[in-house]
């Protein structure tokens, strides 16, 4: 009688554990599935960064872009090394751009090297190198290493922008790649085709139109009806879902192509003023004469 109680009691205790173990393995097969298959699948992970991205207030950026064409039978190549900091933590939005020229047109150099900055309303720049062929039709050099300052309108809000990057549906498709670092952070990779169609609410953006007219925008929504699909690769952080880096290239009669890489994600930056700045106004007397003389070269 006791052996059969006892029994009883194993098979009890046996039914229970089975109970619960087979209870913890559904909820763990639920849980794999919903995180790998629903939760972290790549369009859902790049509607992650669409979102986290529209929170950006401060960044840093670095990155080439190539251009390769056909010109008059000249053929040409420019890339342009870029980098810099945006940092709209403040009341105002503050930004630092440094830009590299390196290339040519035919037989002909055009390097270039140039600063700018924006603080609060004021713009600042400085061009430390031009092409050595503009030496032929006047003497730039007044202008050259001279941070120059000017003051501009104010800096339309960003918010509106912002909204529809978050709520835009950018991605036609997109396919996954393996996984790399960037920067030394764990992201995953993408290749992407964006929906053409759905980039003009970004061109009707407020912040679009405070920087171009209404024509030039337009302009830009007819241009975009033309493009042909674009493929590029994004890569997306694994822990923050930030966009890390980002390469394309843009199929044209001129061919771009450029990789960004992005960082210091919402960290504001210190940005100071120039010590010593010209007014644009002194400088520009001395530069409208060059300036008149470039105006003879040929096509121009």
């Amino acid at each position: 009688m006791i052996k059969e109680i006892k029994r009883e009691k194993l098979l009890k205790r046996s039914k229970i554990l089975i109970f619960v173990f087979s209870g913890l393995a559904i909820l763990g097969i639920t849980f794999f599935v919903f995180y790998f298959y629903v939760y972290k699948t790549p369009e859902k992970i790049f509607r992650n960064m669409q979102e986290k991205m529209s929170q950006v207030k401060a960044f840093r950026y670095k990155g080439e872009i190539d251009a390769t064409g056909n010109s008059g039978g000249n053929g040409s190549e420019m890339r342009f090394n870029i980098e810099g900091d945006s940092d709209g933590t403040g009341k105002e939005e503050n930004n630092y751009l440094k830009i590299g020229m390196d290339g040519s047109l035919g037989i002909l150099r055009l390097d270039a090297e140039a600063e700018l900055m924006i603080l609060d309303r004021d713009l600042y720049f400085k061009v430390s190198k031009i092409p050595s062929v503009l030496g032929a039709y006047g003497d730039f050099s007044s202008i050259l290493n001279r941070w120059i300052k000017t003051e501009i309108s104010k800096q339309e809000n960003t918010n509106n922008l912002n909204d529809i990057i978050k709520n835009a549906n950018l991605l036609k498709s997109i396919k996954k790649l393996k996984s790399e670092k960037v920067e030394n952070t764990d992201t995953y990779h993408y290749q992407i085709v964006p929906e053409i169609n759905n980039l003009k609410d970004l061109v009707d953006s407020q912040a679009m139109l405070s920087f171009f007219t209404p024509g030039e925008v337009a302009k830009f929504k007819e241009d975009i009806n033309l493009l042909p699909d674009i493929v590029l690769e994004v890569w997306i952080g694994k822990k923050d879902n930030y966009l890390y880096k980002i390469k394309g290239t843009i199929p044209a009669a001129t061919k771009f192509s450029f990789s960004v890489i992005l960082s210091k994600f919402n960290q504001p930056v210190n940005l100071k003023a120039p010590e010593k700045t010209e007014p644009l106004e002194q400088v520009f007397g001395s530069f409208w004469d060059a300036f008149q003389k470039l105006k003879t070269i040929p096509g121009s």
